[in-house]
């Protein structure tokens, strides 16, 4: 099997591996990822999860599976912004937006 360009070493992949029924499935993922020698980052609880990863962000283990996806997002916003921040992007205005407003005053 070729190797894809999303999974490359040098295309950073995101993972979100809450606890749960999903969880046998994102290992699954890992392991596949970990053949293809990506770059890895995982949201986690799972001590295994973390370290079938290159890179982990450990979420505190008692988190019930319904709540999980509250404290699991924070992290991932925290990162949006200061990658936005770090390339000089504003997140509150989206490159898009200004090209919506347009073609909305157009259509007018």
């Amino acid at each position: 099997m070729g190797r894809s360009p999303s999974s490359s070493r040098h295309f950073p992949i995101f993972v979100f591996a809450p606890p749960g029924v999903t969880l046998v499935g994102a290992k699954e993922l890992f392991q596949r990822l970990r053949e293809l020698r990506a770059d890895t980052l995982v949201f986690t609880s799972d001590e295994e999860a973390a370290g079938m990863c290159t890179r982990a962000v450990r979420l505190p283990t008692e988190i019930n599976e319904l709540l999980a996806p509250i404290p699991y997002i924070i992290p991932a916003q925290l990162f949006a912004a200061l990658l936005a921040d770090a390339k000089g992007l504003d997140p509150r205005c989206p490159a898009l937006a200004g090209e919506s407003d347009a073609h909305a005053l157009s259509v007018n």
